[in-house]
């Protein structure tokens, strides 16, 4: 399991694309927001130039750093490719106490992504294939290495049937699991076997049992969520809207399950929340959403997490973080 940067995640750190960055107490809800520009020169102040994010991702590293990328400067260079670099604030304070520059050839595919892999460490992803590893003051390359799961192979975990989900005969038999969200050991899948069956499971990587969610109300995959440490899964139901194949529509309706059984815990109908964005689940056990105009909602689960990061493959759109200050 990866190594823990907080032992209380009370404090919710969210780096938006235009450099503000809200801090959201979970416990009295209350939400502070900061102008990171104004914190460093390091970020240039956004004005309508720049074709990307002045700031993007957000990884809280084992010392207690939180790590985000931002342009050197709005203007191109002579090739017409952006620079980029990696900030590590302190915090609360948001001084920033480490500055890494990354090579031009590093940057040419665009903002990198930043990530928590095993051991704590913060990786690096420029280009959609190049993995670096963060140290005390650069960012040394780490040839081969992914720095997150996508897709994992379930053939041979007990828990159910597999045979319905395996394709291939012999060495070469599969059972793919396209991986949702991570939390420790434990994995949150769509199982992609032959047929238009795609249910939603949770894979125990350290037992090797797979937990099939079934009874779910229809969920798109952007609308079910682990919980941190793997604990429980939170699906929003939702339905394909018709007008934008990439989309869906919420109905208000949230369902709480037992990853470990697979059993529903507890059923909401807030139908205020269909016009709402999913954020995070808290470790002290609320569902954090937010609105068009960044104002928070926090929602009480029924149980209390672990604080244990939740990771997905994808650089998320919001990106954020728990720490104890």
């Amino acid at each position: 399991m990866a190594a823990q940067p907080d032992s209380d995640g009370r404090y919710l750190y969210i780096v938006r694309c235009t450099a503000n960055l809200s801090r959201l107490d979970t416990v009295t809800e209350i939400s502070n927001e900061i102008d990171l520009t104004r914190k460093t020169n390091l970020i240039p102040r956004y004005s309508g130039h720049l074709d990307g994010c002045m700031t993007a991702g957000a990884v809280l590293s084992t010392d207690g750093l939180l790590y985000t990328t931002a342009p050197t400067s709005l203007e191109l260079d002579e090739k017409g490719e952006q620079h980029y670099r990696i900030l590590a604030f302190q915090i609360p304070s948001l001084s920033v106490v480490k500055v890494i520059d990354l090579p031009i050839n590093y940057t040419e595919g665009g903002s990198p992504g930043l990530h928590m892999a095993a051991g704590g460490k913060v990786i690096v992803t420029a280009n959609g294939w190049d993995v670096l590893e963060i140290d005390a003051d650069s960012a040394k390359p780490l040839p081969g290495t992914s720095s997150t799961l996508s897709e994992i192979n379930v053939v041979g975990y007990s828990g159910i049937d597999l045979n319905d989900y395996a394709m291939g005969e012999g060495k070469d038999r599969e059972a793919p699991a396209y991986v949702v969200e991570t939390s420790g050991d434990i994995v949150l899948v769509q199982l992609l076997g032959p047929g238009g069956n795609r249910p939603y499971a949770v894979v125990n990587q350290s037992n090797k049992r797979v937990t099939l969610l079934g009874d779910l109300p229809s969920a798109s995959i952007g609308n079910v969520h682990l919980a941190p440490g793997g604990g429980a899964v939170l699906v929003e139901e939702s339905h394909p809207d018709p007008s934008d194949s990439h989309s869906s529509l919420k109905t208000g309706k949230l369902l709480l399950l037992d990853a470990v059984t697979g059993k529903h815990i507890k059923e909401w109908n807030l139908p205020n929340l269909k016009k709402q964005h999913f954020l995070a689940l808290t470790p002290n056990g609320k569902a954090v959403y937010f609105n068009d105009k960044s104002i928070y909602s926090l929602i009480p689960m029924s149980m209390k997490f672990k604080d244990v990061p939740v990771v997905s493959p994808e650089q998320r759109d919001v990106p954020y973080v728990f720490a104890s200050r």
